[in-house]
C-alpha cells in the first residue's frame, strides 16, 4: 500500500467516523455559503425560550409594557401569510398600539407556543416555533372563537437588557372559526 493509498484510507475512515458520531457533512461551496453558528449556551437558549413564552403571555395578558420590553426599535413585520398585504417595517409603539386596539374588543386570547428551535449567530439568533393562536370575543355576529395555527419565525437581537425581537414572520399553515372576531362585527 502507498503513502497515497494510506493517506486517503485514514482520511476516509476519519470523515466516517465523525458521522458515526452525528457530524452532518458539509461541502466546501455549502460551508462557504453558510454563516459560522456557535454552540447555543445553556444560558442563550433559555433566554431565547423565555423570550417567546413572554412574547405570548404578554399579549394573552395585554401587557404591553412587558410587550414593549421584548421588542426592538423597529421590527420587520409579516403576518401576509395570514391577512395579505405586504411585509412592513413597524415601530415598537405602532406594533403594541395596533395590539392593544385588536385587543380590545377581545374577551380573551391564547397563544400557545411550542416546538421553540433557537440558533444563534453571535449576537443574532433565529427562533422557529409553533402556533396556535385562540381568539374569543362571545358577542362577534357569526361565532365566538377565531384560531390560527402555524409556525412563527423570529429574529432576535442580544442587547445589554437581553434578546429582543427585531423581526416577525407568521406561516398561517391552518385558520378555523370566525375571523370577525378580531375585525369587529357584533350582534
Amino acid at each position: 500500500m502507498t503513502a497515497k493509498d494510506m493517506t486517503r484510507r485514514s482520511t476516509v475512515a476519519g470523515v466516517l467516523g465523525a458521522l458515526a458520531l452525528g457530524a452532518t457533512p458539509v461541502t466546501a461551496t455549502a460551508a462557504a455559503a453558510t454563516p459560522r453558528v456557535r454552540d447555543i449556551s445553556v444560558e442563550d437558549r433559555q433566554a431565547l425560550v423565555d423570550t417567546m413564552n413572554r412574547y405570548g403571555r404578554f399579549t394573552d395578558d395585554q401587557d404591553w409594557a412587558g410587550l414593549a420590553s421584548i421588542l426592538a426599535d423597529t421590527i420587520d413585520l409579516d403576518f401576509t401569510s395570514l391577512f395579505g398585504g405586504n411585509p412592513e417595517k413597524v415601530t415598537r409603539a405602532e406594533l403594541v398600539a395596533r395590539w392593544r386596539g385588536q385587543s380590545e374588543g377581545l374577551d380573551s386570547t391564547q397563544h400557545l407556543i411550542a416546538g421553540i428551535l433557537p440558533t444563534v449567530n453571535r449576537d443574532t439568533a433565529t427562533v422557529v416555533a409553533n402556533l396556535v393562536a385562540v381568539h374569543r370575543r362571545v358577542t362577534a355576529t357569526g361565532g365566538p372563537l377565531w384560531t390560527v395555527g402555524g409556525t412563527y419565525r423570529f429574529g432576535l437581537r442580544r442587547t445589554g437588557g437581553g434578546w429582543v425581537i427585531d423581526s416577525m414572520t407568521l406561516h398561517a399553515a391552518w385558520v378555523d372559526g370566525n375571523q370577525a372576531v378580531v375585525t369587529g362585527g357584533t350582534r
